[in-house]
């Protein structure tokens, strides 16, 4: 046997995995691995692509609880506000109810409350006062009595009545005193007399009767 010259060449000839020839480069130092290592490297990098997909997966859930706490809180301040609401309308219902009550008693004590006596005064016995609102224009007036006869006629003539005999009497007072203050007594311009003018319309009035009894 002959060696060839390229018997050098032919030790560097090699085959990879697809079946294509290439020349091994003699410079580099040939490593080679273990299957040890090879396992190794694969158990780790398996581990940490397991620790990765945990630390995800860990993330995950707490996001998750924080949405469910943050939901629960919502749901619980939502109610509670509900309550809070619910509460003040009882109480202003409560309140309304109450004072709705309270008026239906004042109402019920002033209907079951006897009214103040009162006295049946003047010449026709027309006019009505409360002992207490007399005792007051006795205090008020001196001539209390014939500022009660001068309603007493005025009412029975002109047919009129009065809600209070009492407000009446004192409304006629005031403005006797503003007649008075605006026209002063003298024989050229006297005041104006309401008493004689009431006495002569009684007076025609009854004058007017008799006529009518006359001559019917």
């Amino acid at each position: 046997y002959t060696p060839t010259l390229f018997k050098k060449e032919y030790d560097c000839l090699c085959v990879n995995e697809n079946n294509e020839y290439f020349i091994k480069d003699t410079n580099k130092p040939e490593t080679k691995i273990s299957p040890c290592e090879s396992a190794t490297e694969v158990s780790d990098t398996s581990d940490n692509a397991v620790t990765e997909v945990e630390k995800e997966v860990e993330n995950a859930e707490t996001e998750v609880e924080k949405e469910v706490e943050n939901a629960e809180t919502e749901v619980e301040n939502f109610f509670d506000n509900a309550a809070t609401q619910v509460r003040i309308g009882k109480d202003r219902l409560n309140k309304v109810s109450l004072g709705k009550e309270s008026e239906r008693e004042n109402a019920r004590a002033c209907a079951q409350s006897p009214p103040p006596p009162t006295e049946r005064l003047g010449k026709y016995e027309n006019v009505f006062l409360s002992r207490a609102e007399l005792e007051e224009l006795k205090n008020s007036y001196e001539d209390w009595e014939s500022r009660i006869e001068r309603l007493s006629e005025y009412m029975a003539s002109s047919g009129k009545s009065y809600s209070s005999h009492f407000a009446t009497i004192n409304i006629w007072a005031k403005q006797d005193a503003q007649t008075d203050s605006s026209h002063p007594s003298n024989e050229e311009n006297s005041s104006y007399n309401l008493d004689e003018f009431f006495a002569l319309a009684v007076k025609r009035q009854e004058q007017r009767m008799l006529a009518q009894m006359n001559t019917g």
